[in-house]
């Protein structure tokens, strides 16, 4: 795969506030890339400055290893803001209008309506759509020109669970057809659930960039016990790559450093003479993950 997006020294300005601030940033083609940040973290501005309708303040970027201009933003379909279609007309003529706009056919028309589950209302009425289908047109608008990769900024805010599950399968489906899916999003779950990789951002700050997995942080938990747990604790203060031990109810609850896992501490410890009669690796979940990032930056 080659690289879908690359940023380099990305920023950009408003008057005294820093938005973006020097982003490096690097997208592999192929995957569904999260965004991931609060409300101002800096995601919609990205977005803005990468597919030119944001003018950045300096720094510099490039699309599919090495484009940029106006053809290549034809590779491109995204979703920024809030979906906008003539509410009297039906789907079928609000994309026939886009198709218009972008200088495209429609003959990917029922293919896209079918995709986002809206061919058998595709003569209703945009106004009597509810918000999850207006946004699942939206999406259908987007791949209406067959792009390449397709950018999503916050495609589930405001749904219920039934519209979350449906925009979450239309983004498994859309990337199973090969398409790059960025996804920006301030909600753990959504990103947890449908995302490859993702990079966090805080207030204009790149703070993490990898693979979302329960590695995501900087350590990992381990949990140990011993019939000797003075002994043991001892013995855990004393070993160079466990960062902090704190008393739990299955004995210690134990802070590794990267690249360190159960398997190396037990073996470390047999090795001090010390026979363990608890051992489990606690996996972090998605927000404490998020939660440990932010709060260090």
């Amino acid at each position: 795969m080659g690289i879908l997006l690359e940023t380099n020294k990305l920023t950009k300005h408003y008057g005294k506030l820093t938005a973006v601030n020097q982003l490096d940033l690097k997208i592999e083609e192929g995957q569904v890339f999260g965004m991931l940040g609060p409300n101002g973290s800096g995601k919609t501005t990205t977005l803005g400055m990468v597919l030119g309708v944001t003018e950045r303040s300096s720094g510099d970027f490039t699309w599919f290893g090495g484009e940029n201009g106006p053809e290549t933003r034809k590779k491109i379909g995204a979703i920024l803001e809030r979906p906008i279609f003539f509410p009297g007309y039906s789907a079928v003529e609000n994309l026939k209008i886009v198709a218009k706009i972008k200088g495209i056919n429609t003959t990917n028309m029922e293919h896209v309506l079918r995709m986002v589950q809206l061919y058998e209302r595709r003569n209703d009425r945009f106004g009597a759509y509810s918000l999850g289908m207006k946004q699942r047109l939206a999406i259908a608008a987007a791949m209406l020109c067959d792009p390449k990769a397709l950018i999503l900024d916050e495609p589930t805010n405001g749904l219920d669970p039934e519209g979350i599950a449906q925009i979450r399968e239309i983004i498994v489906n859309i990337a199973g057809m090969g398409k790059s899916i960025i996804l920006a999003s301030h909600l753990l779950d959504e990103v947890q659930k449908v995302c490859s990789s993702c990079i966090i951002l805080r207030k204009g700050e790149l703070v993490f960039q990898g693979a979302v997995s329960a590695d995501m942080g900087t350590s990992k938990r381990v949990e140990v016990d011993a019939p000797e747990q003075d002994l043991l604790r001892e013995a855990l203060k004393n070993t160079p790559f466990v960062l902090d031990v704190e008393v739990s109810k299955q004995g210690f609850l134990v802070s590794l450093e990267a690249g360190q896992d159960a398997f190396t501490l037990n073996k470390y410890l047999q090795d001090q003479g010390m026979v363990l009669s608890h051992l489990q690796t606690l996996k972090k979940s998605l927000e404490e993950q998020f939660l440990e990032i932010v709060n260090k930056s």
